[in-house]
Protein backbone atom coordinates (compact mmCIF):
# COMPACT_ATOMS: atom_id res chain seq x y z
CA UNK A 1 0.00 0.00 0.00
CA UNK A 2 1.55 3.70 -1.05
CA UNK A 3 1.42 6.27 1.79
CA UNK A 4 0.88 9.73 0.73
CA UNK A 5 2.97 12.85 1.60
CA UNK A 6 2.15 16.93 2.31
CA UNK A 7 4.15 19.39 0.62
CA UNK A 8 3.19 23.15 1.66
CA UNK A 9 3.08 26.00 -1.76
CA UNK A 10 3.24 29.47 -0.39
CA UNK A 11 3.55 32.94 -1.86
CA UNK A 12 2.33 34.34 -4.91
CA UNK A 13 0.24 31.51 -6.40
CA UNK A 14 -3.76 31.45 -6.76
CA UNK A 15 -4.07 28.50 -4.72
CA UNK A 16 -1.74 28.37 -1.77
CA UNK A 17 -2.22 25.49 0.72
CA UNK A 18 -0.94 22.12 2.05
CA UNK A 19 -1.22 19.45 -0.86
CA UNK A 20 -1.28 15.47 -0.13
CA UNK A 21 0.47 13.36 -2.60
CA UNK A 22 0.51 9.82 -3.53
CA UNK A 23 3.40 9.98 -5.96
CA UNK A 24 6.60 11.64 -7.10
CA UNK A 25 5.82 14.65 -8.08
CA UNK A 26 8.31 17.68 -9.41
CA UNK A 27 8.31 21.05 -8.18
CA UNK A 28 6.81 22.05 -11.68
CA UNK A 29 4.10 19.83 -10.94
CA UNK A 30 3.39 21.53 -7.52
CA UNK A 31 3.06 25.25 -8.99
CA UNK A 32 0.84 23.92 -11.24
CA UNK A 33 -1.06 21.64 -8.36
CA UNK A 34 -1.48 25.84 -6.91
CA UNK A 35 -2.57 27.17 -9.71
CA UNK A 36 0.88 28.72 -11.57
CA UNK A 37 2.04 31.81 -10.95
CA UNK A 38 0.19 34.98 -10.34
CA UNK A 39 1.08 38.58 -11.59
CA UNK A 40 3.67 39.53 -9.14
CA UNK A 41 5.27 35.80 -8.89
CA UNK A 42 8.81 35.77 -9.53
CA UNK A 43 9.32 32.76 -10.91
CA UNK A 44 13.18 32.76 -10.95
CA UNK A 45 13.77 33.01 -7.85
CA UNK A 46 11.23 30.12 -6.18
CA UNK A 47 12.79 28.67 -3.06
CA UNK A 48 12.00 24.66 -1.76
CA UNK A 49 12.59 24.81 2.08
CA UNK A 50 13.19 21.23 3.28
CA UNK A 51 14.31 19.87 6.53
CA UNK A 52 16.56 16.74 6.79
CA UNK A 53 17.39 15.86 10.17
CA UNK A 54 18.92 18.50 12.05
CA UNK A 55 19.43 20.44 8.54
CA UNK A 56 17.15 22.95 6.55
CA UNK A 57 17.96 23.45 3.73
CA UNK A 58 17.21 25.62 0.56
CA UNK A 59 16.66 24.92 -2.36
CA UNK A 60 16.45 27.35 -5.65
CA UNK A 61 14.25 26.27 -8.54
CA UNK A 62 14.06 28.56 -11.42
CA UNK A 63 11.06 27.95 -13.22
CA UNK A 64 12.16 29.60 -16.37
CA UNK A 65 15.40 26.74 -16.90
CA UNK A 66 13.27 23.92 -15.69
CA UNK A 67 10.21 24.77 -18.74
CA UNK A 68 12.82 24.97 -20.66
CA UNK A 69 13.82 21.16 -20.90
CA UNK A 70 16.62 21.72 -17.70
CA UNK A 71 16.00 18.05 -15.66
CA UNK A 72 18.21 18.54 -13.49
CA UNK A 73 16.82 21.72 -12.32
CA UNK A 74 13.11 20.25 -12.11
CA UNK A 75 13.54 18.01 -9.22
CA UNK A 76 11.28 16.33 -7.01
CA UNK A 77 9.79 17.60 -4.27
CA UNK A 78 9.99 15.50 -0.70
CA UNK A 79 7.76 15.02 2.40
CA UNK A 80 7.05 18.36 4.42
CA UNK A 81 9.53 20.47 1.68
CA UNK A 82 7.59 24.06 1.47
CA UNK A 83 7.56 25.61 -2.04
CA UNK A 84 7.66 29.73 -1.90
CA UNK A 85 7.04 31.58 -4.12
CA UNK A 86 8.03 35.05 -3.71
Amino acid sequence: MRTSFKVSVIGEVPRPGRYELKSRTTVLDMLALAGGFNQFASRSKVVVLRTEGTDRNRLLFNSSKAVSGSDEENFYVQANDIVVVP
